[in-house]
């Protein structure tokens, strides 16, 4: 180095930037993770609130019959409704805390099976389940216009969806 002249720093991109283009989950793989925790809470939240009514419910099952273009079902006693809702919204409760403490550490059932991940947008680093609950909620954002928000990734360059955007994530396939 000369006189005058100044120290020049090398360049350094970090293993992230590097990757960044390549690391990308695909929007299948979102989309096929995406529906295998829709199954797994409907097999675990939705089901077991309408078999509970069936089982312990006033009323039994409840079959509808058809006349011609219409449909009759019989009213459904105020007991079974209240059963109900207490099973769904308790089992709800439960799932939401397991997949919200699932998405914080990266990985749900779906996202193990698609081989994709959840990390931070910046760092690439898991997130926690605090930040795992925040995208668990904002998900109600990209579903209200209509799911815009879970197609987003068709067109955005870093294939984030509403709820990535709002938690800072972004959805990698190590």
């Amino acid at each position: 180095m000369m006189v005058g002249e100044t120290p020049r720093r090398p360049q350094v991109t970090s293993p992230f930037e590097k990757r960044r283009g390549t690391l990308l989950a695909s929007y299948w793989q979102r989309a096929g993770a995406f529906m295998l925790d829709a199954v797994i809470f409907i097999i675990t939240v939705a089901l077991p609130a309408t078999l509970a009514v069936w089982f312990w419910g006033e009323g039994g099952l409840v079959v509808c019959e058809f006349e011609g273009d219409r449909e009759f079902c019989p009213e459904i006693p105020a007991g079974d409704r209240l059963l109900s809702r207490v099973v769904f919204y308790t089992l709800g409760a439960i799932f939401f805390l397991i997949y919200s403490r699932a998405i914080g550490r990266g990985r749900t059932v779906g996202k193990n099976a698609t081989e994709c991940k959840v990390v931070d947008a910046e760092t690439e680093a898991t997130m926690g389940s605090g930040r795992g609950a925040l995208r668990t909620v904002a998900m109600v954002v990209s579903a209200i216009p209509f799911g815009l928000g879970f197609l987003w990734p068709l067109w955005d360059p870093q294939r984030r969806t509403f709820h990535d955007m709002i938690a800072r994530t972004r959805v990698v396939s190590p």
